[in-house]
């Protein structure tokens, strides 16, 4: 359950920081994670950008002019969820907590309380121990122990079934290196409303307080006590902090920046806990539950968007519309590219010596920061077009962009 699940979980979470010296092994064209989007009977089109819930300062310097244009042509921005919204984040960190003076102990057994509430106090200490092995300044130690904790469990006992379940999933992350700048996701969000375009949700916050609707109670308790043993499991073999470098943060932001993720990285893995001995029934019904949160988290989510974005496109004609979520939802044959095109639309992916013609309104008017588009002069049309360049002019235009995440 847990390569899967960790995996998936990060659909929703961003990873912690990381740094990496980029050396790019480039076979074929970089992937710019960026596609048109146009209805033939309609007159609705725009732009899809794969996204990465990391740092912005991790990959923004990559990101390809192509993004960049393409963000300024248009005027409406859609995203996963406005967390620029004051009331939607409120919502989302209520909806996470049980009613008022409930903890977790009103549903889960008194046995596993009290394992997960000393696996909370282990952790504890083993951060404690971490961060001293480091080398940390003692005056920043606990000041980081106690943030870095708080940021990954801070206020477990409060949590709902689905979000104790989450908060325990991420333990496996790298537990030292949390994001100190707002994600690519909040700053293209931030960035929206600077320029006042118009910042439109793909998902409501009732949909992103409960992505794993398909599972029972009983289930998610089941995968909250199999996770607390594996995690019992890990710290039992001082596994609990080490970090799957091949699957880690860290090579996934450079596989981003250097254009070559694809499918295959993001294929989820299957159960990978060696030492780890559980029964048949339990393991049966540990890949029961794992199927689930695929269909929850990735299937039906990517249908569900693909169905907002078609109706937001065909109710808003006149828009060129740019719409920002994270990369995993382009791969495989049930990606939201896939659902959109079963809908009648065509979608191209943009290449980095493509050409985006700005529409007419934008050709006279707009002046963009240089910072923003690295001095790209704005050309003149009538419409949102992107015209192919030849392979040669692939080296004036040398930028790239990013993904998913999965680690573990």
């Amino acid at each position: 359950m847990k390569g899967l699940v960790f995996g998936l979980f990060l659909l929703f979470l961003g990873p912690g920081e990381c740094s990496f010296q980029e050396k790019c092994d480039i076979k074929g064209a970089k992937n710019t994670y960026l596609w048109s989007v146009k209805h033939p009977k309609a007159s609705c089109k725009g732009f899809l950008f794969g996204t990465i819930h990391v740092p912005y300062t991790q990959v923004w310097d990559q990101v390809s002019d192509r993004v960049r244009e393409a963000f300024s042509y248009s005027d409406t921005v859609m995203l996963e969820i406005d967390l620029h919204d004051e009331d939607t984040v409120r919502q989302l960190i209520r909806c996470k907590n049980l009613r008022r003076k409930q903890t977790v102990a009103s549903y889960l057994h008194p046995s596993l309380y009290q394992r997960i509430k000393d696996l909370m106090s282990r952790f504890r200490h083993g951060l404690l121990t971490l961060v001293q092995s480091q080398g940390m300044h003692r005056s920043h130690l606990y000041k980081k122990v106690k943030e870095t904790y708080e940021n990954l469990v801070g206020n477990w006992d409060r949590k709902r079934p689905e979000w104790l379940l989450f908060t325990l999933y991420q333990l496996c992350e790298n537990h030292i290196d949390r994001p100190t700048a707002p994600t690519l996701d909040v700053f293209l969000a931030n960035k929206a409303y600077d320029e006042e375009k118009r910042i439109e949700p793909i998902e409501t916050t009732q949909e992103q307080c409960n992505p794993i609707k398909s599972l029972t109670k009983e289930e998610i308790l089941f995968a909250i006590n199999y996770t607390t043993a594996y995690l019992e499991h890990l710290q039992i073999t001082e596994r609990l902090f080490v970090i799957n470098t091949e699957r880690s943060i860290s090579a996934l932001v450079k596989g981003y920046r250097c254009g070559n993720l694809d499918e295959n990285y993001f294929h989820l893995y299957e159960l990978r806990t060696v030492g780890f001995d559980t029964g048949a029934e339990e393991r049966a019904l540990a890949h029961k539950i794992d199927r689930q949160l695929r269909d929850d988290i990735i299937a039906k989510r990517n249908e569900r968007m693909a169905n907002r974005i078609n109706t937001f496109y065909m109710s808003n004609p006149h828009l060129t519309i740019f719409s920002a979520f994270g990369s995993g939802h382009f791969f495989g044959n049930d990606s939201v590219l896939h659902h959109l095109q079963r809908l009648g639309y065509i979608v191209e992916n943009i290449r980095e010596h493509d050409v985006i013609i700005p529409p007419l309104k934008l050709s006279n008017t707009s002046k963009f920061n240089s910072l923003w588009l690295r001095d790209h002069p704005a050309l003149q049309s009538v419409s949102v077009e992107v015209i192919e360049g030849s392979s040669s002019s692939n080296l004036l235009y040398y930028m790239i962009v990013i993904s998913l995440i999965r680690i573990c």
